[in-house]
């Protein structure tokens, strides 16, 4: 039996525009692992692009809400790279983008995406922080060289 509370069924076509800002992200967090701010800053640029196609009208009721919770927290973290694109500045405004992103593909069972949920207890500040990556071997994009294997696995996205 279907369970109506839980399968307010998320058409696949938001999963899939949703699973395509993966390619950026991962260039964006690859930028940051070999302490490229340059290349950040385009990648950057990208995902924010992939994300402006997702179309929020497939999703209603508390789905859409949840989404533009989280579209707010990714844009908003995209959006302060732009006044300062240091380094520095770029691996600050990974953390919020990763953790909203990791939300949104958990809320709207994104799937198919062979990534890897890692985490840093360092970064922020020894806040910690989060990162997606498409590989289980820790690549830290919040530290890159000078602490490269800081981190670990919390979870498998398959």
């Amino acid at each position: 039996t279907m369970d109506t509370e839980t399968t307010e069924a998320v058409p696949a076509q938001f999963q899939r525009q949703l699973a395509a800002v993966m390619e950026p992200y991962l260039d964006l967090k690859n930028a940051l692992v070999a302490s490229d701010a340059e290349q950040a800053t385009t990648a950057a640029g990208q995902t924010g692009q992939v994300l402006d196609k997702v179309d929020m009208s497939l999703v209603k009721g508390q789905a859409h809400q949840q989404w533009m919770n989280s579209l707010a927290k990714m844009q908003e973290a995209l959006a302060s790279r732009q006044s300062d694109a240091s380094l520095e500045a770029q691996r600050k405004a990974l953390a919020p983008l990763s953790e909203a992103f990791y939300q949104s593909i958990q809320q709207f069972e994104v799937t198919g995406l062979e990534a890897y949920y890692q985490y840093c207890p360092m970064a922020d500040n020894n806040q910690g922080a989060y990162w997606l990556s498409e590989q289980e071997e820790v690549n830290n994009p919040y530290f890159g060289e000078a602490m490269l294997s800081c981190g670990e696995t919390r979870k498998t996205l398959k």
